[in-house]
């Protein structure tokens, strides 16, 4: 051996075949080493070894802010379809109010977090995670329509059932699914415009999303308006480091003081448009239906402004909030199924509005234990039986070439957004 050889000098290494870009962790020379720059991911190589690297675990702040979300749904359409806000005044408006009023704002802090994670996702396989999510749903909504065809058959004139329960409050899943698909093309957008331009891309969903909500204007096309609207806006706020919410500084006090603000606000003006005598009722639940519906801009920026605050939040890794966050999901698409199942054994139906106070709470909450207890066995038992068997069928669907090349369009998509 040369006795003038010194390891890790530039010169020696540009002698044995390695560029000087090493010393500056360039990607091309990692490479051409065997080392994964992020190893966080997966496995790195190491001169032909193997060496197990621990991958990213989930943030227990964020997975906090599914559950706390999570638990607003299933309540908020307890009390949409047994008629609590939308008949005549009834004992149990205001406690709805209060349980429901930040619903739609949670729907939107769980959009902001899917986008979160899709803005930050680099060279992230796009065919295979449409096509697990996709499976998922699909077999979700098999088990729906079974259980309830089984409990109820087809019945024509039964609103309820037909518009409600079957039809369901899927907005979240084909929004999600189409994202899914979108998201190389709107990162590349997003991340190589100006800032101005940014603004003004974001201004023409926002007026669209606004006027929508203004009409009550409920259709899949506008939910796909909203989900665009949502990832917009998410990618500018990380493009000017989230410190700011409508002219607000993004701090923590601030963020609690706009979201007290306007729940309170929400709460406080619907309950009284509801009181007898102040209105029409039929006046009345427009302007409800305006306030914590599903285009409200009101609860849009609530939704916003929690995502901000719990992603400022530090809580320390908890496995056992991570593990539950898990069924999120499982308890957002069967939670209906659920209602459906108390609703035929007559336990939660359209008397529920008149039930006293404690009678109230009480069938409220054993709802929602409910639902997250299917949803955690559903989302073990699926993971368990039918997920190994979807992922075989994934890979192999994913090796035919028509496949292999979409796959490689969305890749050259996400390359473009890494050069910008």
């Amino acid at each position: 051996m040369n006795g003038s050889y010194v390891w890790g000098s530039p010169r020696t290494d540009a002698k044995r075949g390695l560029a000087k870009e090493v010393k500056r962790d360039n990607p091309r020379a990692d490479i051409r080493r065997g080392l994964a720059k992020n190893t966080k991911k997966g496995k790195g190589v190491v001169r032909g070894m193997s060496v197990q690297v621990p991958k990213k675990e989930r943030q227990s702040n964020f997975e906090l802010l599914r559950i706390l979300m999570m638990c607003t749904i299933p309540v908020y359409h307890l009390m949409i379809y047994n008629g609590v806000f939308f008949s005549d005044y009834n004992a149990n408006v205001g406690p709805g109010l209060l349980l429901s009023a930040w619903t739609i704002a949670g729907d939107y802090a769980y959009v902001a977090l899917s986008a979160y994670f899709l803005l930050e996702a680099k060279r992230r396989p796009v065919i295979s995670k449409f096509l697990s999510f996709g499976a998922m749903v699909l077999t979700l909504y098999v088990i729906k329509i079974a259980v309830l065809r089984g409990l109820y058959g087809h019945q024509e004139g039964n609103y309820f059932l037909e518009d409600f329960l079957i039809k369901g409050s899927w907005w979240f899943a084909y929004g999600y699914l189409a994202l899914l698909l979108a998201y190389p093309l709107l990162n590349r957008v997003i991340f190589s415009v100006s800032l101005k331009r940014l603004r003004a891309i974001c201004l023409v969903p926002g007026i669209l999303f606004t006027i929508n909500g203004m009409l009550n204007n409920v259709w899949m096309g506008n939910d796909l308006l909203a989900f665009s609207f949502a990832y917009f806006y998410l990618g500018y706020q990380k493009r000017t480091g989230f410190q700011r919410l409508l002219g607000l500084r993004g701090d923590k006090k601030r963020l609690v003081f706009f979201v007290g603000i306007c729940y309170i606000g929400t709460v406080a003006f619907s309950w009284y448009a509801k009181l007898p005598g102040v209105m029409e009722d039929s006046v009345a639940c427009e302007i409800i239906r305006r306030l914590i519906g599903k285009y409200s801009i009101i609860q849009f920026f609530m939704g916003m402004a929690l995502f901000m605050l719990f992603s400022q939040i530090q809580i320390r890794h908890s496995r056992r909030i991570n593990v539950l966050a898990k069924s999120t999901v499982f308890v957002f698409l069967l939670h209906e199924t659920v209602l459906g199942v108390f609703w035929h054994f007559g336990k939660v139906d359209g008397q529920f509005r008149f039930y006293p106070l404690p009678l109230f709470l009480g069938w409220t909450l054993l709802y929602l234990l409910v639902c997250f207890g299917v949803g955690i066995v559903a989302q073990k038992l699926y993971a368990l039986l039918l997920e190994p068997f979807y992922d075989k069928l994934i890979q192999a669907i994913c090796t035919w070439k028509i496949v292999q090349r979409l796959e490689d369009w969305f890749v050259r998509q996400g390359r473009d957004f890494e050069r910008t």
